[in-house]
Formats: C-alpha cells, sequence, structure tokens
C-alpha cells in the first residue's frame, strides 16, 4: 500500500491542533523522515500570512532582477530568464512557487541544498549557480549559469539564443545523441567526485547549447532531500513525484520512467543510480519514447510505470530502432537490472560512449581480434587505402611474373616442339634421300640391263648368216631383246619417276629444313624477348618494393611531422592565447591611461574657463590678443 505526503497533510491539517500530534505519531510510526517533512508542511501553514506574491511576468522587478521571458515552467519552480542590473548580464533565475508544499522553511531548505550541491561541482557541463536566496515578495530563487549564446541575425548583429532541454530539442543522428550522453556523464561524474548524486537524471535536466551544442547537466534539485508533488492520473512519467512506502526508508523520489529498480523499491542511491538514468536517457533518445510507458487504461500512469520498472526490463533497443549491436551492449550495461552489473562509474560509461564515436574498442566489445581489426582500418582509412592499393600493385607484379614465366616455359615448349618436328623433317629427308639412292640404283642397274640386251640383239644381228637354227635362236633373242628393251624403258621410266620423286622429296626436305631453320629463328627471337621481359618485370618488382618502402617511410615520417606540427601548433596555441590574454591587458591598461588623460584634459580645460572668467572680471573683456596669449601662457 503505498502513501502520499498531500494526502497525509490533508488529512493532519483539517484535524484541531491538539488532535495533529497524536495524529503525526500514529499514522507516522516508523518514518521519521516523513514526520519531518509533515511537521515542516505543517509549520508553513500555521506561519502568519505574508502580503500576497508578486505576479510573475516580463518586465517585473524582483531584487536586482528584472524578468525577461520565462524559460521553463514545472509543478515546483519557474525558470525565467532575468537581466541582473547589479552586473549588468543576463542571468537563469529560477523561483520557487510559493504554494502548498513548497512554502516557508521547505523551500529555504530546497533552495539551499540545490544551492549547495551545484555549486561544488567543477565542471564544463554543469550548470553553475551564481546566487540563492529569498525576495522580500516570498519567492525563493536560485541565480543560474545562463544556458545561451550568441548567434549572427539576419541584419548581421548577435542575437542572444536560449538553450533548450533534450526533451525539446532535435538532435542530429546517432552520433551526436552519443556525445550528448557523454558529455553529460563527465558532468554527472564531476558532481559524483564532490559527493554529490543528481538522482533525477533524464532528456528535460540536461541543456543543449544552441551554438556549440553542448551538454549541461542542471537541476540538483534532487541531489538532497525533497518533497515532491504526489502523482495522479494527469501526472505523466516524466515528470518528478514523491511516493511514500510502507518499508525501507519510507519513500520514493524521482522519475518513475528513468529510475532503476532499485531506486523504485525505496534503496539508498548510489553512483549507479545516475548511470542508470544516463543509460535511459540515451535510450530515450535513440528509441523516442520513454524506456517505460503507461498501460492503456491505468488509472495513475506514473505509478504503472513504477510498478514496471520494478517488474521487468524495459523492450531491448533492436526491437526498438535501429541501433548498433555495439552500442546496444553499452546501454544495456548502464540499464543493468543489478547495480554491480552496470557501470562502476559515469565516467566509465563516458569512456566508452567515446571510444565508441571514435572507433575503439569498448569495455563491452570484450577479446574481438577481428572486431579490432575492423575499428583500425575504419580509423585510418587512409592508411589502409595506401597499403592495400600497394598490395593490389604487388599482386599485380607478381601475377605479371607468373604470367611472364609461364609464356617462358610456352616458348621454351614451343622451341622443343620445333625442334622434335625438325629431327622428323631431317628423318623424312634422310628416308627420301635413302630412296632417291635406291631409284638411281635401280635406274642404272635397268641401263645395265638395257645395254646388255643392246648388245646381245648387236650379236643377234650380226650373226644373219648362221645357221636357221642360229635364226630362231636370234629371233628369240630378239624377242627377249624387245622384251628387254620394253623392261629397259619401263625401268627407264621408273627410274626417271624416282628421280622426280626424290627431286620432289629433297626440294620438301630442303623447303622443311629452311621452315625449320626459320621456326628455330624465331623461336630464338622470342625466347630473347622473353628473357628482356622477364627481366624489364624483375627490375620493375624491384622497383616497385623500393617504391614500397619509400611510401612506408614518406607515411612513417609525414604521421611524425604532423605529430610535432600538432604539438606546435597546441604550444602556439596556448602562446597566442597569453598574448591575447596579456594584449587584453594592455588595452586595459591603456583604456585606463586614456580615460585618465581626458579627464585631465577635461580638468584643463574647466580650470581655463575659470581663469578666463576671473580675468573678465578683474579688467573687462580682454582684447584678443589677449585672450591668445592668455590661452597661450596656460599652456606652457
Amino acid at each position: 500500500m503505498s502513501l502520499y505526503v498531500d494526502e497525509l497533510f490533508d488529512e493532519i491539517s483539517r484535524l484541531p491542533p491538539e488532535s495533529r500530534e497524536h495524529a503525526l505519531s500514529t499514522r507516522c510510526a516508523g518514518f521519521p523522515s516523513v514526520e519531518a517533512q509533515l511537521r515542516a508542511l505543517l509549520s508553513a501553514d500555521e506561519a502568519p500570512a505574508q502580503d500576497p506574491p508578486v505576479v510573475l511576468q516580463p518586465g517585473v522587478v524582483l531584487g536586482t532582477y528584472e524578468l525577461v521571458e520565462a524559460i521553463g515552467v514545472g509543478a515546483t519552480a519557474s525558470v525565467w530568464r532575468a537581466w541582473d542590473r547589479h552586473l549588468e548580464v543576463s542571468t537563469a533565475l529560477k523561483l520557487l512557487n510559493p504554494t502548498g508544499h513548497m512554502q516557508g522553511n521547505n523551500a529555504q531548505s530546497a533552495v539551499l541544498n540545490e544551492a549547495r550541491a551545484a555549486s561544488s561541482i567543477i565542471s564544463d557541463h554543469v550548470v553553475r549557480i551564481r546566487a540563492a536566496g529569498r525576495f522580500a515578495d516570498g519567492h525563493h530563487y536560485i541565480d543560474m549559469e545562463l544556458c545561451a549564446e550568441h548567434r549572427p541575425g539576419d541584419d548581421g548583429s548577435e542575437v542572444l539564443e536560449i538553450g533548450r532541454s533534450l526533451s525539446e530539442v532535435q538532435l542530429h543522428g546517432i552520433e551526436e545523441k552519443v556525445r550528448v550522453i557523454a558529455e553529460a556523464a563527465r558532468g554527472v561524474d564531476a558532481a559524483h567526485r564532490v559527493g554529490v548524486l543528481h538522482r533525477d537524471l533524464k532528456p528535460g535536466n540536461i541543456l543543449l547549447t544552441p551554438v556549440s551544442r553542448r551538454a549541461k547537466v542542471t537541476d540538483f534539485g534532487l541531489a538532497a532531500e525533497q518533497i515532491y508533488p504526489m502523482p495522479d492520473a494527469t501526472t505523466s512519467c516524466d515528470q518528478t513525484i514523491t511516493v511514500l512506502l510502507e518499508a525501507r526508508d519510507g519513500k520514493v523520489v524521482g522519475t518513475p520512467a528513468y529510475m532503476p529498480p532499485e531506486q523504485a523499491f525505496g534503496h539508498p542511491p548510489t553512483r549507479a543510480t545516475d548511470v542508470y538514468a544516463l543509460g535511459a536517457t540515451l535510450y530515450a533518445l535513440l528509441v523516442g519514447e520513454h524506456p517505460y510507458e503507461p498501460r492503456l487504461g491505468a488509472p495513475v500512469p506514473a505509478l504503472d510505470v513504477l510498478a514496471q520498472v520494478r517488474q521487468r526490463p524495459p523492450r531491448p533497443l533492436r526491437r526498438a530502432a535501429r541501433v548498433p549491436r555495439r552500442l546496444e551492449r553499452i546501454v544495456e550495461r548502464a540499464m543493468a537490472r543489478s547495480a554491480r552489473d552496470r557501470y562502476p562509474t559515469a565516467s566509465a560509461l563516458a569512456d566508452d560512449l567515446e571510444a565508441w564515436l571514435a572507433g575503439l574498442p569498448t569495455q563491452v566489445d570484450g577479446r574481438a581480434p577481428v572486431l579490432r581489426s575492423v575499428l583500425f582500418v575504419g580509423r585510418h582509412r587512409t592508411v589502409a587505402t595506401t597499403i592495400a592499393a600497394l598490395w593490389v600493385v604487388l599482386i599485380l607484379f607478381s601475377g605479371a611474373l607468373g604470367w611472364l614465366e609461364l609464356q617462358h616455359l610456352g616458348l621454351e615448349r614451343a622451341i622443343a616442339e620445333e625442334r622434335s618436328e625438325l629431327v622428323i623433317i631431317q628423318q623424312e629427308a634422310d628416308q627420301a634421300r635413302d630412296a632417291l639412292q635406291r631409284a638411281e640404283a635401280r635406274r642404272e642397274s635397268a641401263v645395265a640391263e638395257a645395254e646388255e640386251a643392246q648388245r646381245r640383239m648387236t650379236k643377234a644381228e650380226q650373226g644373219k648368216d648362221r645357221e636357221a637354227q642360229s635364226r630362231r635362236q636370234a629371233e628369240l633373242a630378239q624377242a627377249d631383246a624387245e622384251a628387254a628393251r620394253a623392261d629397259a624403258e619401263a625401268a627407264q621410266r621408273r627410274a626417271e619417276a624416282a628421280q622426280a620423286d626424290a627431286e620432289a622429296a629433297r626440294a620438301d626436305a630442303e623447303r622443311g629444313m629452311l621452315l625449320a631453320e626459320d621456326a628455330r629463328d624465331q623461336a630464338s627471337e622470342a625466347l630473347s624477348v622473353a628473357q628482356g621481359a622477364l627481366a624489364r618485370a624483375r627490375e620493375e618488382l624491384a622497383t616497385s618494393k623500393r617504391a614500397f618502402t619509400e611510401i612506408k617511410a614518406e607515411l612513417e615520417a609525414r604521421l611524425e611531422r604532423e605529430q610535432i606540427a600538432r604539438a606546435e601548433v597546441e604550444a602556439a596555441l596556448r602562446g597566442s592565447r597569453s598574448a591575447i590574454q596579456e594584449a587584453e591587458q594592455l588595452i586595459d591598461d591603456l583604456t585606463r591611461t586614456l580615460v585618465a588623460e581626458q579627464a585631465a584634459r577635461k580638468r584643463a580645460e574647466q580650470d581655463l574657463d575659470a581663469l578666463s572668467r576671473v580675468v573678465t572680471i578683474s579688467h573687462g573683456p580682454p582684447e584678443p590678443g589677449e585672450l591668445v596669449e592668455i590661452s597661450h601662457n596656460d599652456a606652457h
């Protein structure tokens, strides 16, 4: 069962004064902090009535402040842009509403608590407190640094632009959202270092400067004990509320949608409380809605969200928005249900967010060599591209060299094949030569047979007068001779054909030898060309290796020069700042000297006028020459 401060206050304030003490002891038994707060409210309610407070509107003057415009209005306070007439500077003036639970000592305590908490923090990402107090009309105030910057206007003049909270501005992309929360985490870490817990971090309590877009944490109202209004059906889940419990320290104070589970159960706050709220704020920026939303039909939305915070984690980021997995793991660790599983400090969360922005490994990445290599390439794209290009060149040269080697081997195989063909052609030529020789031998044999037949025929003709039987032999011999002649003619024809074949074979062999010699010459020439190309390729490869070494050395030298130049620029920048400060001091001195000289000159002119009047009174109007002389003497 939940109890509320306002309910108890309304109940006890209706009782007669003599019955209130008993009611306080009974209803607040075991809750000393609640009893103290109710006593403060009752004491403020019984205080004598003061003059009605001034209605806040532009132009109203409170003390040394003139209200210019309202920046924000909440349930417990309003923030105004005001003009400090004493210092002549614009400032942010937070005015507590002098009604209900923010009256009397409670309001004074709230103002002093917030001012003391924030004024001890030294950080560029925390709104500074300049002063705090109470005006004569009863308004309690906090004078804060105005989150504003000048921007050039359309007419060339400088226009003061007021910064807004993260719930009111549009951030550009995931990178800016992460950067803003990292800066806010730096401011929260600075608060933690001086022992201050915010306890109510949310988009509405982080301001963004309009020009430089830097984050500034504000509203340290919960850094000390305070009372905020109870929730009702009209209270949204992103408003700060107070809920009383029957356990723990007796109450929950904060914004339900951005508080961790232990805060929702009433546990004492720790650094992990603010770390969770930073993660929840980043979740809301990435998704575009609160980590927890009230369910449809809930009678009190804020209490419904508070119950959800106690029961379950929010929806995973990857289901709600397109968020990189590495960034999702950072948010999940910051919003872990157990405080032990979160980042130990806000600084550790800021380190991981900045590492993610810079493309560096984070604590949630663990040991991932492939991821680290990918991140390294992403951070050094130019160097990686150059090295990749050099590797491509080396691979191309290696491929060209291999291609030339293959060409060389191909040429050697072609030469070997040509040599084999030349040997075959030479063998065929030898065979043709042998056939020619055999044909010559057959022709000579046929000629010899023909001559022998001719001799036999001659003998036959010379022996006509022999006996008749010899004639028959002669005729037979003649027939044999004719047959032999026919054989000789046939042999001669065969010999001539064989000679023609031999000559053709010889011609073919000679052509084959010529072709073989040409092929040998071409193969030798191609081999020479290939050897030259191979030598050139080897030279080019050596040149490329030297170029790669030179480029690598040049890149290393350039990196070293850039580092030296950066150091020199930083030193020059420091020197320039010192010189600017000295110049500003010199200008101030010259300005004071000029003002003093002008004052002295003015006094001299006044003395001269007085002297002129004295002379006029004593001697009457002087002649023009006398005036000139007097002026001249005075000048001397």
